[in-house]
């Protein structure tokens, strides 16, 4: 009887570092979701990429927990994935941040890594708090679209939105000019200091032409085709 607990345990014994290792993952990958769900900056992607993340890292955990212990199966899991494609852009560059950031806790908790783990999640997601804040604060990049109607002096219209961009812009780019009939349509990328330089954009362009409609975005957070 007494051997036949022994064996037991001794079986058992390393699934417990197993099942430490996976609880360590799953609080894990876990804090990232909770910091993606609060923090990410593409509104769209939190309801369809934010729940993929937990997934992510716990299929890393069970990949390397099965393969590290046998040098076979390693060399098999890199044929397997060398077939795999990913055909759906990531549109946020912030995302590859979380999705490499999973992956590194399910690596680091199925090598038994805990120490590292534990530590360096919370304090790379902090990090990337406070750049994302101090980003929010310090700029906010977006895409405008000027549609002015009745224009007669094409040049004189081109030259008041190029003025009043320039001037409540950090820094801008003409991306698109075009004239149909007596419609003049522009499109630019302007670097802001504040959201209320958009309202003050259009207020001034709208002084000049009343029958202008000014269209400000976020080209990256906005869905796939």
């Amino acid at each position: 009887m007494f051997s036949i607990v022994s064996q037991i345990a001794n079986r058992l014994g390393p699934l417990q570092d197993t099942f430490l290792n996976f609880g360590v993952a799953i609080f894990l990958v876990a804090l990232i979701f909770l910091h993606y769900r609060k923090f990410g900056t593409a509104l769209y992607s939190q309801q369809s990429f934010g729940p993929v993340l937990p997934f992510v890292g716990l299929t890393t955990f069970l990949v390397i927990s099965t393969v590290k212990a046998s040098f076979a199966l390693s060399l098999g899991l890199v044929g397997a994935l060398s077939i795999v494609r990913f055909r759906t852009p990531v549109k946020d560059p912030h995302e590859l941040a979380y999705i490499f950031l999973a992956i590194a806790a399910g690596i680091g908790a199925a090598a038994g890594q805990l120490v590292l783990a534990l530590v360096g999640v919370p304090v790379i997601l902090l990090i990337m708090l406070l750049m994302r804040r101090n980003m929010r604060h310090s700029s906010e990049n977006v895409f405008l679209s000027v549609d002015v109607s009745g224009v007669t002096d094409v040049e004189a219209a081109f030259a008041t939105v190029l003025s009043v961009v320039r001037t409540n812009a950090a820094r801008s780019a003409f991306m698109r000019y075009e004239m149909n009939e007596n419609i003049l349509h522009v499109t630019a990328e302007a670097e802001l200091a504040t959201p209320e330089a958009m309202a003050r954009i259009t207020s001034l362009i709208r002084q000049q032409y009343p029958s202008t409609n000014v269209y400000f975005y976020d080209e990256s957070n906005l869905p796939s085709p």
